[in-house]
């Protein structure tokens, strides 16, 4: 069942939106992450965002995909720290390592919470993808941003997120879930602009 042809479906995609907008909206301003949509890039300055993003995008791959193989019909994760893993290492950075506590997936209603997030930043790599596409060197690599546009992930998703946590008892952990995982994200790169050195706080 479609998550479009479900009124709990939509429920929870609509109030997990909202409850979320804040954090989202402070991620994408996020210092690293926002350059990457300036008018122009340097190639040093692209790296370093990907070597600050390798820290939590593969810690919480890490986390994630044994916790899906336990559920039938679950999205499977296609590995994209790997594709980053790629574009450092022809980039000749190496990644630095993560600064923030995982969130906790001990349910599986924080579990959707955390793949919200996760699957979510794939809709915002395919608009960083087009401005690095014009902004880059033709050589510079781009996989992890670039191969992230399959549209039928996010339904996907949601087909799983609303059978596993579609209940108004689980609301709370899917929210609570999801906002640690925008904070560990936000803090983490944080940490990582320099000079920002034990100045973040966790929030």
């Amino acid at each position: 069942m479609r998550v479009t042809e479900s009124g709990q479906g939509v429920a929870l995609a609509q109030h997990l939106k909202a409850a979320t907008r804040a954090d989202h909206q402070r991620l994408d301003h996020q210092f690293l992450l926002a350059r990457l949509l300036a008018k122009s890039l340097a190639v040093a300055d692209y790296a370093a965002t990907l070597a600050a993003l390798h820290g939590p995008q593969s810690a919480l791959e890490t986390l994630c995909r044994p916790l899906l193989e336990c559920f039938e019909g679950a999205p499977a994760l296609s590995g994209r720290s790997q594709a980053l893993a790629a574009d450092l290492d022809d980039l000749g950075v190496d990644p630095l390592p993560l600064s923030q506590s995982l969130p906790d997936a001990t349910s599986p209603a924080r579990l959707v919470g955390i793949m919200y997030v996760l699957e979510g930043s794939r809709l915002g790599s395919m608009v960083i993808s087009r401005q690095l596409h014009a902004n880059l060197p033709a050589a510079t690599p781009r996989r992890f941003f670039a191969g992230s546009g399959d549209p039928l992930r996010w339904p996907e998703f949601w087909q799983f997120a609303n059978r596993q946590a579609g209940h108004a008892a689980q609301l709370a952990d899917v929210v609570e879930a999801a906002h640690a995982t925008y904070c560990m994200f936000f803090n983490h790169l944080e940490a990582c602009v320099p000079g920002a050195a034990g100045k973040v706080k966790q929030t």
